[in-house]
């Protein structure tokens, strides 16, 4: 059993290490692309469902206060899949301009539903210059798509996979949040507190990073995520915060 333990432990820091390695060398690469031409770029591609969330805007907003010196563009598309950009960077030469200069591509799995998704993707990379690509899967809407068509042609591809750690608050015993709190009235579109989550795993997967080591200062005075409070967490907003980026921590 001690051998067991050892061995484990061994393992466990072995890993560790390389995970914090993987992070440095990701920390490095983008202090070198900074380097190059004093901004590190990144592009967002996305439906309405990903308009409504507003996650790129609280992307952005954790990028500025964690001091990333990143230049974000996004662009979304009611109804966008992927061959959506692809045609876009043939007929848009602003757009296929910006598709250049992205260091980090991220898109919503929900532009991926169709049998032209690798494709497509592959003709948006061809006006890119080996970009990171990240796929994002919003809750409500799992990852199924990637598992199949990405793994064997974008090996290196990132998941920032919003579903999976939101559906395990949902489903705590501690009852923070409810489907109904991360949506809108129409219970299909994502509100802002649907999109501040996400942004945080998109942040977490582009960077490397871990919540405990991120700071959140000044989203408790959000005008978006206050509205998106649930009645019982009402006068209780700061709580609720520190309560889910606990939950976060736990989860990632």
């Amino acid at each position: 059993m001690k051998r067991f333990l050892s061995i484990f432990l061994i393992l466990a820091t072995f890993l560790s290490l390389i995970s914090c390695s993987n992070g440095k060398a990701l920390d490095g690469e983008i202090e070198k692309k900074i380097e190059e031409d004093g901004e590190y770029n990144i592009l967002i591609l996305g439906d309405d469902l990903l308009e409504t969330s507003k996650s790129y805007e609280y992307f952005e907003k954790l990028c500025t206060i964690n001091q990333k010196e990143i230049v974000l563009d996004y662009k979304t598309i009611e109804d966008a899949r992927l061959y959506t950009f692809a045609e876009l960077c043939e007929t848009d030469e602003e757009f296929a301009q910006t598709v250049a200069k992205a260091e980090v591509i991220i898109f919503e799995e929900g532009t991926a539903e169709t049998a032209t998704t690798v494709e497509s993707l592959e003709n948006i990379l061809k006006y890119a210059n080996s970009p990171i690509t990240v796929n994002i899967s919003l809750y409500g809407y799992p990852r199924w798509m990637h598992r199949d068509i990405f793994k064997d042609v974008f090996r290196d591809m990132k998941y920032a996979d919003a579903n999976k750690y939101i559906s395990k608050i949902i489903a705590s015993e501690e009852d923070v949040l409810g489907f109904e709190h991360l949506y809108q009235e129409d219970r299909i579109h994502p509100n802002e507190l649907n999109g501040y989550l996400t942004a945080i795993i998109i942040y977490c997967e582009v960077f490397n990073a871990n919540p405990k080591r991120m700071t959140f200062e000044g989203f408790e005075y959000d005008e978006g995520l206050l509205g998106c409070v649930p009645q019982e967490w009402q006068g209780r907003e700061d709580e609720l915060w520190k309560k889910l980026n606990m939950m976060l921590v736990e989860l990632m």
